[in-house]
């Protein structure tokens, strides 16, 4: 039995670990899913990721899972994400304003039309 389908025995131990992150279910397989593409590629490689004979090395499969959580939050924490409601907002006052900043220019606009052109 290779590495992958001893690793997939223990798929909900997995999502276990994922979840005790705070994770929700469909992240915590997303996490899981990927997990498994990491050991096949350090697999390939050639690294022997067993304990002993025929165990699994749980730590080294939890420092990927882990690895894994702590970059999604680093990614989730540079992106900040705003309600609808707070865009319509800002769009309103920054239509009022610019039409407050138009109505300054063409008073002025027209003063110095005045002024030179008569």
């Amino acid at each position: 039995m290779n590495i992958l389908e001893k690793a997939h025995k223990k798929h909900k131990t997995w999502l276990s670990i994922c979840r005790s992150f705070g994770l929700d279910k469909e992240t915590a397989e997303d996490i899981t899913q990927e997990m498994y593409i990491k050991l096949h590629e350090i697999t390939e490689k050639g690294t022997d990721i067993s304990y002993g004979k025929d165990e699994l090395n749980y730590y080294y499969i939890f420092k990927i899972l882990y690895t894994m959580f702590l970059q999604l939050k680093k990614k989730k924490d540079r992106v900040h994400f705003v309600d609808e409601e707070h865009v319509k907002n800002i769009q309103a006052n920054n239509t009022a304003e610019f039409k407050q900043m138009e109505e300054k220019f063409n008073k002025e606009f027209n003063k110095l039309e005045k002024k030179y052109l008569n």
